[in-house]
C-alpha cells in the first residue's frame, strides 16, 4: 500500500484537506510564471502588444503581466477562455496517480 493509500485510509469523509500552491507542478501542470509565459506567447501570435508585459515578466510581477496581457487579448477580440481552451487543445493533461485523491 502505497503513502497516499495510507493517507487516504486515514483519514474519513468528514475530513478536508486543503492544498496550497505547489500542487500543480507535480500533478503536470505548468507554474504562474510558464502560464504567464505562455499566455504572452499566445498573445504575441495573434499579433498582439506585449511589451507590457515583458517589461512585468522581467520585474517577476505576475500578476501585472497577466493583466495586461488579457486586456491585450480584449483588444483582439479574445479572451482568457480562448487562451486556455487553446492551451487545452494544444496539450494532453494526463491525471498523474496522486490526482485520485484529490476531488
Amino acid at each position: 500500500m502505497s503513502f497516499l493509500d495510507s493517507l487516504a485510509e486515514e483519514f474519513n469523509q468528514d475530513t478536508i484537506i486543503f492544498i496550497g500552491s505547489g500542487v500543480s507542478v507535480p500533478a503536470g501542470l505548468p507554474s504562474w510564471k510558464k502560464l504567464v509565459s505562455r499566455l504572452r506567447d499566445y498573445t504575441q501570435n495573434l499579433k498582439g502588444n506585449v511589451e507590457a508585459a515583458n517589461v512585468f515578466l522581467e520585474e517577476n510581477d505576475l500578476i501585472k503581466a497577466a493583466s495586461a496581457l488579457t486586456s491585450e487579448l480584449v483588444v483582439l477580440g479574445k479572451s482568457l477562455a480562448d487562451f486556455l481552451m487553446n492551451m487545452k487543445n494544444a496539450q494532453s493533461f494526463v491525471p498523474l496517480n496522486h490526482r485520485k485523491y484529490i476531488a
